[in-house]
């Protein structure tokens, strides 16, 4: 078995676009990566895990196509399960 190992990095101030369905939203905030398991060796090829903690959010924004204006949002499970999304899409 590969040596263990934790690593962890911070993004402050990050900005992140995504869609849920037709729906654009626009995130600023920080959030941290942390990726944790083996190092790969001559006889074990390694696996690792990757995992986002959102740590804060500055602003939420969806963009209201009636409208034509961009609107203040509050953050659900299920756009930051999207954001989330987002993020690992980035890595």
């Amino acid at each position: 078995m590969g040596k263990q190992f934790n690593d962890s990095e911070v993004f402050i101030n990050e900005e992140v676009e995504f869609s849920i369905g037709d729906e654009d939203y626009f995130w600023v905030g920080s959030y941290e990566v942390e990726t944790h398991g083996e190092e790969s060796d001559w006889d074990y090829p390694g696996d690792s895990e990757t995992t986002i903690n959102i740590l804060g959010t500055i602003r939420l924004i969806k963009y209201d196509d009636e409208s034509g204006r961009s609107i203040d949002w509050d953050m659900t499970g299920y756009i930051e399960s999207a954001l989330i999304e987002a993020i690992i899409d980035k890595l």
